[in-house]
Protein backbone atom coordinates (compact mmCIF):
# COMPACT_ATOMS: atom_id res chain seq x y z
CA UNK A 1 0.00 0.00 0.00
CA UNK A 2 3.10 2.33 0.96
CA UNK A 3 4.88 1.34 -1.68
CA UNK A 4 2.06 1.82 -4.76
CA UNK A 5 1.73 5.41 -2.92
CA UNK A 6 -2.22 5.65 -5.01
CA UNK A 7 -3.02 8.88 -2.38
CA UNK A 8 0.18 10.48 -3.88
CA UNK A 9 1.99 11.08 -0.57
CA UNK A 10 5.19 11.07 -2.01
CA UNK A 11 4.61 13.85 -4.83
CA UNK A 12 2.86 15.87 -2.11
CA UNK A 13 5.77 15.94 0.37
CA UNK A 14 8.12 16.43 -2.26
CA UNK A 15 11.81 15.12 -3.14
CA UNK A 16 13.60 16.58 0.31
CA UNK A 17 10.68 15.96 2.77
CA UNK A 18 10.82 12.53 1.46
CA UNK A 19 14.20 11.78 2.03
CA UNK A 20 14.10 13.64 5.27
CA UNK A 21 11.56 11.13 6.08
CA UNK A 22 13.50 8.12 4.96
CA UNK A 23 16.92 9.46 6.15
CA UNK A 24 18.27 9.08 2.72
CA UNK A 25 22.20 10.88 3.34
CA UNK A 26 23.76 13.57 1.27
CA UNK A 27 25.34 11.50 -1.73
CA UNK A 28 22.83 8.74 -2.14
CA UNK A 29 20.14 11.45 -2.34
CA UNK A 30 21.72 13.64 -4.69
CA UNK A 31 22.21 10.52 -7.33
CA UNK A 32 18.94 9.26 -6.89
CA UNK A 33 17.89 12.93 -7.68
CA UNK A 34 19.69 12.70 -11.03
CA UNK A 35 18.09 9.28 -11.77
CA UNK A 36 15.05 10.88 -11.33
CA UNK A 37 14.12 8.30 -8.41
CA UNK A 38 11.36 10.45 -6.94
CA UNK A 39 8.64 7.83 -5.59
CA UNK A 40 8.75 5.33 -2.38
CA UNK A 41 8.88 2.77 -5.23
CA UNK A 42 12.42 3.95 -6.39
CA UNK A 43 13.94 4.74 -3.01
CA UNK A 44 12.33 1.78 -1.22
CA UNK A 45 11.76 -1.25 -2.50
CA UNK A 46 14.26 -0.62 -5.67
CA UNK A 47 17.27 1.08 -4.36
CA UNK A 48 16.76 0.93 -0.46
CA UNK A 49 18.20 4.06 0.46
CA UNK A 50 16.22 4.54 3.50
CA UNK A 51 18.92 5.13 6.19
CA UNK A 52 21.36 4.99 3.39
CA UNK A 53 24.47 5.84 5.27
CA UNK A 54 23.75 2.56 7.59
CA UNK A 55 25.85 -0.68 6.59
CA UNK A 56 23.58 -3.78 5.78
CA UNK A 57 24.32 -7.40 5.04
CA UNK A 58 24.87 -8.53 1.41
CA UNK A 59 22.61 -11.87 1.63
CA UNK A 60 19.22 -11.66 -0.13
CA UNK A 61 16.31 -9.89 1.39
CA UNK A 62 18.89 -7.87 4.02
CA UNK A 63 17.75 -4.27 3.85
CA UNK A 64 16.23 -1.48 5.96
CA UNK A 65 12.71 -2.12 7.52
CA UNK A 66 10.35 -0.67 4.54
CA UNK A 67 12.83 -2.35 2.13
CA UNK A 68 12.18 -5.50 4.34
CA UNK A 69 8.27 -5.24 4.62
CA UNK A 70 8.36 -4.81 0.75
CA UNK A 71 10.27 -8.35 -0.17
CA UNK A 72 7.84 -9.85 2.47
CA UNK A 73 4.77 -8.52 0.24
CA UNK A 74 6.24 -9.40 -3.03
CA UNK A 75 7.00 -13.06 -1.62
CA UNK A 76 3.42 -13.19 -0.07
CA UNK A 77 1.92 -11.82 -3.46
CA UNK A 78 3.78 -14.28 -5.52
CA UNK A 79 3.07 -17.14 -3.10
CA UNK A 80 -1.01 -16.34 -3.29
CA UNK A 81 -0.99 -15.42 -6.95
CA UNK A 82 -3.25 -17.68 -8.73
CA UNK A 83 -2.01 -20.32 -11.27
CA UNK A 84 -1.30 -18.72 -14.00
CA UNK A 85 -1.04 -15.29 -13.70
CA UNK A 86 2.79 -14.70 -13.17
CA UNK A 87 4.60 -15.54 -15.96
CA UNK A 88 7.05 -18.63 -15.72
CA UNK A 89 10.24 -17.65 -15.37
CA UNK A 90 11.55 -21.37 -16.65
CA UNK A 91 9.82 -20.99 -20.77
CA UNK A 92 11.68 -20.41 -23.64
CA UNK A 93 12.59 -16.91 -23.45
CA UNK A 94 12.12 -16.35 -20.23
CA UNK A 95 14.92 -15.17 -17.66
CA UNK A 96 15.87 -19.12 -16.46
CA UNK A 97 14.79 -20.67 -19.40
CA UNK A 98 15.97 -21.64 -22.83
CA UNK A 99 17.30 -18.37 -24.92
CA UNK A 100 15.10 -17.90 -28.06
CA UNK A 101 16.88 -16.99 -31.34
CA UNK A 102 17.18 -13.49 -32.30
CA UNK A 103 14.23 -12.62 -34.68
CA UNK A 104 15.67 -10.97 -37.65
CA UNK A 105 14.36 -9.25 -40.48
CA UNK A 106 15.38 -7.81 -44.04
CA UNK A 107 15.39 -4.43 -44.54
Amino acid sequence: MLVLDRTGDAEALGFDALADLLNINRVDREKARREGWHTLADLVAIHDLENSSERRGDEWGAGSPLYQACHVALIEFIRTAPAGALPDPFAPGGIFGPKLPPALTVV
